[in-house]
């Protein structure tokens, strides 16, 4: 269970929004207030690229009854939701230039436990070690997977970046709206 990405960025999304949930149960002070930002950015962003992987990586992959629900869920719908969280819910504007980076952290810790492990093991699953067909260094050899895993990086970059315009996109929005209120209610009072 925790050889793939896709169950450990789902674990950790949700042990970060019980402890989100319970923070904002502690809290109550201002709307829009969240457990520790980074953390839920680089989580968000783990399982945005779970769901990106899977429809475009690994392609058509199948499993019945249950498994075949996990899939969905896993896959499919967590991501979508931990995004519309993120839109919906959270203070914009804090993302710094270097937010994005920040990000890329999970992916890349995950790598080296995903080789250390498949070094370690002597378990094979469909015919590899590792557990994903792009990480296979037995098969493709480490200078393929050092280019996909570079190319994968910069992915979650340009990702992170793009969260970054839309959070500071959203934030000058919700400004302009406070100043327009702000503006509005100073003529009512004048008058």
């Amino acid at each position: 269970m925790f050889r793939f990405f896709t169950n450990l960025s789902n674990l950790a999304c949700v042990l970060y929004f019980l402890a989100d949930a319970f923070y904002l149960l502690i809290q109550k002070k201002e709307e829009g207030i969240t457990f520790c930002p980074v953390l839920k950015m680089i989580v968000m962003m783990s399982v945005t690229v779970t769901m990106l992987i899977a429809q475009f990586l690994l392609g058509n992959f199948h499993m019945n009854g249950a498994g075949s629900i996990a899939l969905i869920l896993l896959h499919r719908v967590v991501p979508p939701m931990a995004i519309l969280d993120w839109l919906l819910f959270d203070k914009k504007g804090w993302m710094t230039k270097l937010s994005p980076v920040w990000g890329v952290t999970a992916p890349l810790v995950y790598f080296a436990y995903a080789v250390i492990a498949a070094q370690t093991e002597s378990s094979v699953q469909n015919g590899s070690r590792y557990p994903y067909p792009f990480m296979d260094i037995d098969k493709l050899g480490v200078p393929t997977v050092a280019v996909t895993v570079a190319a994968l990086a910069a992915g979650f970059i340009v990702l992170g970046y793009l969260f970054y315009a839309v959070d500071h996109t959203l934030a000058k929005k919700a400004e302009h709206k406070r100043a327009a209120r702000k503006s509005g209610s100073s003529q009512k009072s004048e008058s």
